[in-house]
């Protein structure tokens, strides 16, 4: 199998959501629209490791943005040390991905037709219970405990093969 990636340049800035939310945005420079992923970060909120993800997903020619879903904790330096935890309701995540979707939808390198979401560790479940008709749902690791949102079971292992 080959695989061929493009390997772009592109342009990355932080930006604030329309509900508030910091976000790291990367996306191909020159103009034009482009596949586009929401990536949910880990645990420790939007650190390094979330952008420098998002970065490489851009130079493939891929729009990504990685919201801080995490944004309310008093502590990021604490939660980024893996030191202190924020626990996010389904109707708050409900309501940060719906700012996050409506930020991407605004922004000119955003293709509407092709969003994938995709959330690592913590948030890895979110994708589910935020977006039950979105079928491009991608869980990197994390969601085993099972748990139910909007009527609907996040345990990764049962939703992927039941969708």
């Amino acid at each position: 199998m080959t695989i061929a990636a493009r390997h772009v340049d592109i342009t990355t800035e932080e930006i604030t959501c329309h509900n508030g939310m910091p976000a790291f945005l990367a996306h191909p420079t020159g103009g034009g629209q482009f596949p586009t992923v929401v990536l949910m970060h880990e645990r420790y909120g939007l650190v390094k490791h979330t952008k420098d993800q998002a970065i490489r997903c851009a130079r493939d020619g891929f729009t990504v943005l990685a919201p801080n879903f995490f944004y309310k904790h008093p502590d990021q330096t604490a939660l980024a040390a893996g030191d202190s935890r924020y626990d996010m309701t389904d109707p708050e995540s409900n309501e940060l991905m719906r700012a996050a979707l409506a930020t991407l939808k605004a922004h000119k390198a955003t293709d509407p037709m092709k969003v994938v979401v995709m959330g690592y560790c913590q948030t890895g479940r979110i994708r589910l219970s935020s977006q039950p008709r979105r079928r491009s749902r991608l869980p990197s690791y994390g969601t085993a405990q099972p748990r139910r949102a909007n009527g609907r079971s996040t345990n990764c292992n049962q939703r992927l093969w039941k969708t």
